[in-house]
């Protein structure tokens, strides 16, 4: 992701993968994952699947770094190995 090659094990498979662009025309990936959390990759942490997690993410523009930003004290950080 980048100019790094990351490697990581996840509680759940992934299930589904996105890349869109920002606003800064950088990508923004993250991942769904089986169980409904939400790794988000540029940032380090994983959104915990919650009763209406996907309706929140969808009232920030769709985008899930619009609601971890919003609400940052919900996130865990994860960490990757380089």
């Amino acid at each position: 992701m980048g100019n790094e090659t990351l490697e990581f094990k996840m509680e759940s498979p992934i299930v589904e993968y996105y890349s869109p662009i920002g606003n800064n025309c950088l990508s923004c990936l993250y991942a769904i994952l089986e169980n409904g959390d939400i790794c988000l990759f540029v940032e380090n942490v994983i959104l915990k699947n919650k009763p209406n997690l996907k309706g929140q993410i969808k009232n920030n523009f769709d985008n899930p770094y619009f609601y971890c930003y919003r609400n940052i004290y919900i996130c865990v950080t994860i960490h990757f190995q380089i």
